[in-house]
């Protein structure tokens, strides 16, 4: 052990490519081959001044002292792989990968992030190649060996999951320098989660898991809370995400309440709305996924397991997609395999340090250590008791990871000593042994903190994801609590049971689901729940209530993805305003929150939740008049005008009532507007029009008045069918919003302006209105505006001549329909002769490829073709 560098030291990993297939060719050449490759890596690697760690079948782990050295052998051994004349005149292509960090020892073996980032960066490389990361990379930059050079490869993300960082290839003049893609999380569209710390042992599991998912279409991961289901799970996933086509994506569902939002909450993880016009969730999943090839990852599924059926319909509706499963019970569907996930290996066959390093459990344990203390290393003195701390811990991630912190106050020995007396928590001891001893971890954290911040720990579990310093100071009320809402936090933070993430642009603060579920009983034991969870639903109606006014503006974006982080807390607070029978707040908080259900397609939940407000009894008039509005406005979207126009009528009717005058106009506008495009009395749709054209007059409303001229132009047009009628209405519309800083309207505005000129064949015009309309939008994510200005984009490239673009993006924009929910361009789109879905999904040969190619194209990339346009 004393023979290896420590400090600051540069990592090196190779391995030979495709050695399966040259063990077939090869035969018993094989083995003299491996000997001679040995050989060869040990003397370049000593003679540039560097260590063998380990052979490991056909890789090597080295270290070098200097990070030149390292890249000076990495050079040189290629130069000698690629000159020696091996049998059969094969090539032996060794890939290797360098990256520089701290080298902290345990045992007779490196322990700590860096080894781990090392050995990723050469599972990226290909044969031949040698690829360095920016530490490495900044600091050889001037001491490159001769004939080598370094290329800048970009940001790539690592197969450990970490934060993507710039790689570099270090190319070698006279040998090969062109290589394909790396093998990265780049190859694959995916949207697994950034992970802070390195995955640490389990090398058996995730071959066990990777032969499952290959043989098998449902693979659930089974074992209790804090086993490391929901980690190995995403290092599974990232494993064999190359062989998925369409994409990885994790769908977390341990906010998720009721069975039946788990469609909703896969759509919303692989980037498609939640709602396909009167299609339920589950029926736009199914036909969604139906000729894809995606790996789902569906973690934390124990409390919704009334629900698996749905994992059942995929595997048969989805031939080409496969489902990874963590839960705590099995589903019980048909085609599901079963992968029990013990705790970390805790066994070894002495308590020498040498033979306890490569135990599992301690690995993980030596990897946090030397997060809270760099100096802390494994010895033969302190072997034994870290041996026995994590076989009493049972071997469990979670547990080892709460007891860490203690090693800042507390040696391994004493640590040990206190597990001793701990007692289980009341109502734990019929808890199965691996809970009880999980329990016993997060009890000992807990019973750690003096009683202001236990007081912090038990309030925090009213949040479900976490929550914003905000909400956390309005729900607890730390001024009561005599706590600085800073300090507490970070006396949690270090004691592993709150964890701070960005989610959302901002410090979060969120706990892991076990450690939620005791904090909340410890909760409930107080009496202090009650008052906390009414706290909470008042922190959310006010936080919804403070955006709803914002989700048309200037601030549109930023709004609209604070209530996309915090929608398992809002969908809490309404349930807990329904179910308490508080009717005004539940349609106060409907209403606030329609536009971001409409905007991100969720009208499915969107129509339930506004059902089931506008069925409670009593409440104030004014309420009940803003949930119909909500209510009318998702049928607006979702294209059922008729239901859309009753609900209005209803709204204005109470309006009048009321007397106010502003929502009076409004009421009109929302009227007006629907009886022009539904088919209603033409006279009844323009008087509405201008009475409330009147009032916003009257008023100086720049909005309101907005509102009107956009709904006329769109009466001019759908009743007297002159576009050039209209122009002046939406030009003057553009001008109220702007001047009002209304984003949502003036975005909208263009779009019809550009419509109307395409109707008139003023095609250049009419592309720039609905560029500008579009940037506008597109910004917040709008999911109705890539629908509606993608298909009209479709229509001007169609009248120019330029078929394949208008195939293309016809075809995505058919698409998004179906999977957004927006219904409404329907009823202009299928008048285009050529562009109907009857013509389009009737078409051949290239013309037929590139509609096929459009439907199959995500969102974002149909903006990019849309913008692009000439």
């Amino acid at each position: 052990m004393s023979s290896l560098p420590t400090g600051a030291v540069t990592f090196l990993f190779t391995d030979i490519e495709g050695s399966t297939r040259l063990v077939q060719e090869l035969g018993d050449e094989w083995a003299k081959v491996i000997e001679e490759h040995d050989r060869m890596l040990r003397e370049t690697v000593e003679g540039h001044g560097g260590s063998v760690v380990r052979f490991i079948g056909d890789a090597v782990f080295a270290v070098f002292p200097f990070p030149a050295d390292a890249v000076a052998a990495a050079v040189a051994a290629q130069r000698g792989l690629a000159a020696h004349p091996w049998p059969g005149e094969v090539a032996i292509p060794v890939r290797i990968g360098m990256h520089t960090g701290l080298g902290a020892l345990g045992g007779s073996d490196y322990v700590g992030i860096d080894v781990h980032r090392a050995a990723r960066v050469s599972a990226a490389a290909h044969g031949g190649q040698i690829l360095v990361s920016e530490a490495t990379a900044s600091l050889v930059e001037r001491a490159l060996p001769d004939g080598a050079d370094l290329l800048d490869l970009g940001k790539h993300r690592l197969k450990d999951l970490g934060e993507a960082e710039t790689l570099f290839q270090v190319s070698v003049r006279g040998l090969r320098e062109v290589f394909p893609a790396l093998h990265t999380l780049e190859l694959v569209n995916h949207n697994l989660p950034v992970q802070v710390t390195s995955f640490v042992g389990r090398t058996e599991e995730i071959a066990a898991a990777v032969r499952l998912v290959a043989g098998s279409r449902i693979v659930t991961l089974l074992g209790p809370g804090g086993t490391g289901k929901s980690r190995l799970a995403l290092q599974v996933a990232a494993e064999v995400a190359e062989g998925f086509g369409d994409g990885v994506f994790f769908v977390s569902l341990a906010s998720v309440t009721d069975p039946e939002l788990i469609p909703s909450a896969i759509l919303g993880s692989i980037g498609v709305s939640a709602s396909s016009g009167r299609r339920s969730p589950a029926e736009h999943v199914l036909t969604f996924l139906q000729d894809k090839e995606v790996l789902l990852v569906l973690d934390n599924f124990e409390h919704l397991v009334s629900g698996a059926g749905i994992v059942g319909d995929i595997a048969r509706s989805s031939p080409g997609s496969k489902m990874l499963v963590t839960s705590r019970v099995p589903l019980h569907v048909s085609g599901e395999q079963e992968m029990p996930v013990p705790p970390l290996a805790i066994t070894a066959p002495d308590t020498m340090a040498e033979s306890v390093a490569s135990v599992d459990a301690v690995q993980l344990f030596l990897e946090r250590a030397a997060a809270v203390d760099p100096g802390f290393v494994l010895t033969d003195a302190n072997a034994a008791a870290i041996l026995e701390l994590v076989r009493r811990l049972d071997g469990l991630p979670l547990a080892i990871e709460l007891v860490v912190p203690r090693l800042r106050v507390l040696p391994v020995e004493q640590i040990l000593e206190r597990l001793d007396p701990l007692t289980l928590a009341a109502g734990a001891r019929d808890l199965p042994e691996r809970h009880r001893t999980l329990w016993n971890a997060i009890a000992w954290s807990y019973e750690s903190l003096a009683p202001i911040p236990q007081n912090l720990f038990r309030h925090l579990s009213v949040f479900k994801g976490g929550a914003r310093l905000q909400e956390l100071e309005f729900v607890c009320n730390f001024r009561e609590l005599g706590l600085d809402l800073l300090d507490g936090l970070a006396v949690l933070i270090e004691n592993s049971l709150v964890r701070r993430s960005d989610r959302g642009g901002g410090a979060r603060f969120e706990m892991l689901t076990v450690i939620r579920e005791q904090a909340r009983q410890l909760l409930a034991e107080t009496g202090d729940e009650e008052l906390l969870v009414e706290r909470h639903a008042r922190a959310y109606l006010a936080l919804a209530e403070d955006a709803a006014p914002l989700l048309l503006g200037r601030e549109r974006k930023a709004r609209l993805d604070a209530i996309a982080v915090d929608q398992d807390n809002l969908r809490l607070a309404l349930d807990f305003f329904v179910v308490h029978g508080r009717t005004d707040e539940a349609r106060r908080l409907a209403w606030a929150m329609w536009r971001f259900w409409q905007t991100k397609g969720q009208t499915h939940e969107a129509r339930q939740r506004l059902d089931a407000v506008l069925a409670m009894p009593g409440g104030a008039p004014a309420c009940r008049a803003k949930a119909l509005e909500a209510s009318a406005g998702i049928a607006w979207w979702q294209g059922d005008l008729v239901l859309a126009r009753t609900l209005y009528v209803e709204a204005l009717e109470i309006q009048r009532s009321l007397g106010d005058q502003k929502e009076i106009a409004n009421g009109l506008y929302n009227l007006g507007l629907t009886e022009a495009f539904g088919g209603g009395e033409a006279a009844r749709a323009e008087a509405a029009i201008r009475e409330a054209t009147e009032i916003y007059e009257a008023l100086a409303d720049r909005g309101g008045l907005g509102d009107v001229r956009w709904a006329m132009g769109n009466f001019v047009i759908h009743r007297s069918g002159d576009p050039e009628d209209s122009l002046e209405y939406f030009r003057a519309s553009i001008d109220d919003y702007a001047a009002a800083g209304n984003v949502f309207g003036e975005g909208w505005a263009h779009f019809e302006l550009g419509s109307a000129l395409y109707r008139l064949s003023r095609l250049d015009e009419a592309m720039r209105e609905l560029r500008r309309g579009l940037e506008l939008l597109y910004e917040s994510k709008d999911d109705s505006a890539v629908v509606m200005f993608t298909l009209v984009f479709a229509a001007v490239a169609f009248a120019r001549g330029d078929t394949e673009r208008a195939y293309r993006l016809a075809g995505a924009g058919w698409a998004l329909r179906d999977r957004s929910g927006i219904d409404l361009i329907s009823l202009d789109i299928n008048q285009i002769p050529g562009l109907d879905l009857a013509s389009l999904e009737a078409l051949t040969g290239l013309e037929r490829n590139a509609y096929l190619t459009g439907r199959a194209m995500p969102a974002a990339k149909a903006v990019a073709l849309a913008l692009d346009s000439p």
